[in-house]
Formats: C-alpha cells, sequence, structure tokens
C-alpha cells in the first residue's frame, strides 16, 4: 500500500571531512529522520553507505573511501526519495603521518 512520511529536512555534518581510506563516522543534523517504512542509505557523491537512524533529529553513517583529495556532496535516501542539502558536503583528505619530531631532544627548564 501506500503511506505518508514527513520529508526528511537536513541541516549540518559533523565532521564534514575525513580521510581517503574512508571510515569516518558521520553525523548527519535535521529532523523527520525515520527508517519505519524503508532502509535509509547514506549517499556520498552517489556512492550508498549504510545508515543507522539514531534518532528523529540525528543519521549515522561511516564515509566510504575515495581514491582522491575531493569534496562531495552527502544526500539521504529513503525508500526511492532522495534528501539533498546544497552546503552538506564531505572532504575527503590525506592522512596525517607523523614521521619525525624535531629536535628530538627538549632541554628541561630551570626551576
Amino acid at each position: 500500500g501506500f503511506y505518508f512520511y514527513s520529508p526528511y529536512h537536513l541541516s549540518t555534518i559533523h565532521p564534514n571531512s575525513g580521510v581517503l581510506d574512508g571510515g569516518t563516522e558521520v553525523f548527519l543534523h535535521g529532523s523527520n529522520f525515520s527508517s519505519d517504512h524503508g532502509i535509509v542509505r547514506c549517499l556520498f557523491n552517489g556512492t550508498a553507505v549504510a545508515a543507522n537512524v539514531a534518532s528523529p533529529n540525528e543519521i549515522v553513517c561511516v564515509a566510504p573511501q575515495s581514491s582522491q583529495k575531493r569534496e562531495v556532496e552527502v544526500s539521504v535516501m529513503y525508500g526511492y526519495d532522495i534528501f539533498t542539502l546544497e552546503s552538506l558536503t564531505f572532504s575527503y583528505d590525506y592522512d596525517i603521518q607523523l614521521t619525525a619530531i624535531v629536535p628530538d631532544v627538549i632541554g628541561r627548564s630551570a626551576e
């Protein structure tokens, strides 16, 4: 049968960036979130990943990996409906790798 529901309203994303390898837990905030009538997915530039509706105001998903450093649009898919906020983007960047600490000796201050 048919069912009616209030459209999702997306307002913010946190964090809005992560590493190329993916795996960043992302929190989408807004209103009217529900999974009562079907599966909810997050879309990162069209790549669908599982989503958890944590509350009517929060959806949690994990960013997939990206092959390049870039900014992508984030949307939410509920059934066949897709909800997007133009300013809702996620930036992929290189992972920070600490290779050295210079100087490797720290002087002790006089007391």
